[in-house]
């Protein structure tokens, strides 16, 4: 039994998996089912969500990974603890291992759709290549 705000659920548990999967260039990589994360030169799919990065800022490969407690991303404004992002962002306790985020050296640089760090944020300007992630949309 779930009790959400005001409202409540039953659910089927599911086990939390941590997952972690190495991305280098010239490689697609599928997380958890639902996304695809490939890095190119330039964005083919308007539809998928893309973020630009400088390839000599970074240590390749990268990491796609599952959240772990005591995870932290630096911010423009400061860092701030992934576990309160999730709780601001209203992110449900079950949901929080299925949202990717993408390390480099073990330092965070994207919290999917949530969050990009400040390292990331500065390399907008110089990027040459993307990092794309394609989300599989399941049909109801």
């Amino acid at each position: 039994m779930v009790k959400r705000y005001n409202k409540a659920y039953i659910i089927q548990k599911k086990e939390a998996i941590f997952e972690s999967i190495l991305l280098d260039l010239n490689q697609k990589v599928i997380f958890k089912d639902k996304y695809a994360f490939y890095l190119t030169e330039n964005v083919e799919n308007v539809n998928a969500n893309y973020v630009k990065l400088c390839y000599n800022s970074l240590e390749f490969p990268l990491t796609i990974r599952s959240y772990k407690e005591n995870d932290i991303i630096q911010m423009s404004f400061g860092h701030k603890k992934l576990n309160r992002l999730f709780i601001d962002k209203k992110i449900p306790l079950e949901n929080r291992n299925d949202i990717p985020i993408i390390t480099s050296n073990d330092e965070i640089l994207w919290v999917y759709n949530l969050a990009k760090s400040n390292k990331l944020v500065e390399m907008k300007k110089n990027g040459e290549i993307y990092l794309v992630c394609e989300e599989k949309k399941y049909e109801k």
